[in-house]
């Protein structure tokens, strides 16, 4: 049986301001996720950006990674589609949320 597989070795979250003490947990969230959702084959990128992700005040670790795994997931079956808009990038990894409150307040987190 041909097993289908998704690897990350690397997740850099771009959360608001505040979110600091989260982003562990939601990235590991994120990957039980994604290990949830269907493959259509196996998949090997050194770098894939996401658009931004609207993040609201009070949701959980677990709303959050779920629009961040289903936003990763779409990018995966449009492959295509991704590199001629740009979201493609073999020079940096990024998985971004934006707060709805206040978008411009955003701070790095790269996961190892």
């Amino acid at each position: 049986m041909n097993e289908r597989m998704l690897t990350i070795e690397k997740m850099n979250l771009k959360l608001p301001r505040g979110f600091e003490k989260r982003a562990d947990a939601i990235a590991r969230e994120v990957a039980r996720q994604l290990a949830r959702m269907p493959l259509t084959q196996s998949y090997e990128y050194k770098t894939l950006m996401i658009p931004g992700v609207v993040v609201f005040n009070g949701e959980t670790d677990q709303v959050i990674a779920g629009r961040i795994a289903q936003s990763i997931h779409r990018q995966l079956h449009t492959p295509v589609q991704s590199k001629q808009s740009g979201l493609y990038s073999q020079d940096t990894e990024r998985f971004s949320a934006q707060n709805a409150d206040n978008p411009s307040m955003e701070k790095k987190r790269g996961i190892d």
